[in-house]
């Protein structure tokens, strides 16, 4: 191992520069180089080190928030989750929501969703509006879900629950992206809410995203 010397099954320190391993398969820095109020740990596989770096100097120069993200989809299990299913007129969609808590006071989300209404038409991209509602209630038309959650008064798309679309292809979305909105114990118990039509991201008081298609519940 050409930059972490020194490994055993527990965390120790092995380089002046803050670079540690465990036990012989991951290597994790502390980075100060980044404008976060607190130290981040970041997780890089060693033979990423060893194929891509002359040095440490030059691996950390790659390390990123993004490195650990990368991390904590592969291994880790979600802080919640909201299992998406279609409602009465789209009732092929299928979907899973995971929300993971990170160090940069922020909340990792990933999104993947099946069956969308564009499945049918080969080669076909649609945009799919996608918020957090205020109540976690998920019978079509989902109208019981509420609008758009908020911890603050707000004009769309500033409500803690206004997302990025969800970008479908033939059928098929998968998205992860970080916020820093809301936190993991605000959305518990509200709900995931998928729209038929684009979030343009001007029209009050929900972006004009048209029929609720899809909803599930965060737990």
């Amino acid at each position: 191992h050409l930059y972490c010397s020194c490994f055993s099954s527990l965390l120790r320190n092995c380089d002046p520069l803050n670079v540690f391993i465990i036990s012989n398969t991951w290597c994790f820095a502390r980075n100060y180089a980044w404008n976060f109020p607190y130290m981040q740990r970041i997780f890089l596989p060693l033979h990423i080190i060893n194929q891509r770096h002359s040095s440490i100097e030059a691996a950390m120069r790659d390390i990123t928030p993004a490195t650990n993200f990368i991390h904590t989809l592969m291994q880790s299990p979600p802080d919640a989750s909201a299992w998406i299913a279609g409602g009465n007129n789209f009732p092929s969609i299928s979907g899973l929501a995971r929300f993971y808590a990170t160090e940069y006071e922020g909340t990792l989300v990933e999104v993947e969703v099946f069956g969308l209404p564009n499945v049918a038409a080969p080669g076909s991209s649609n945009f799919y509006g996608m918020h957090i509602h205020e109540n976690g209630v998920c019978v079509s038309p989902f109208t019981s879900a509420g609008a758009h959650y908020s911890r603050t008064p707000a004009e769309h798309p500033n409500h803690s629950g206004d997302m990025p679309p969800l970008l479908g292809n033939q059928g098929y979305a998968w998205m992860a992206f970080y916020d820093k909105r809301f936190t993991i114990p605000e959305i518990i118990g509200k709900s995931l809410i998928i729209h038929r039509m684009p979030d343009n991201f001007t029209t009050q008081p929900a972006g004009d995203s048209g029929e609720r298609i899809a909803c599930g519940v965060i737990k």
